[in-house]
């Protein structure tokens, strides 16, 4: 799973650099609710980065208080997979060892 969330990161991180790019050149754009859904779906640590480096959408409210929220309910989300697994790792073993 963590090269999976690390994936998503990477892709988020370069979509708001593509998204940014174009924007300089008025080009075709990313729309916003695409950024926002990948952001959501583990690619939060990504956009913030991308929201940081490439001051982008970083005058968006909407982005100035969902990236952030969604970085936590990541962590949360991530930590509590883990935690999933381990219980049920040691669910079976329990069963195994008697």
């Amino acid at each position: 799973m963590n090269i999976v969330v690390l994936s998503i990161n990477i892709i988020v991180f370069v979509l708001f650099g593509i998204d940014k790019f174009a924007s300089k050149q008025k080009g075709r754009r990313i729309p916003e609710a695409v950024l926002l859904v990948l952001s959501f779906f583990f690619g939060a640590n990504g956009a913030a980065l991308g929201m940081i480096l490439f001051n982008h959408k970083s005058n968006k409210m909407l982005f100035r208080i969902l990236v952030p929220l969604f970085v936590i309910v990541n962590y949360i989300l991530f930590i509590d997979s883990f935690n999933v697994i381990e219980n049920f790792l040691s669910a079976i073993v329990g069963i195994f060892s008697k």
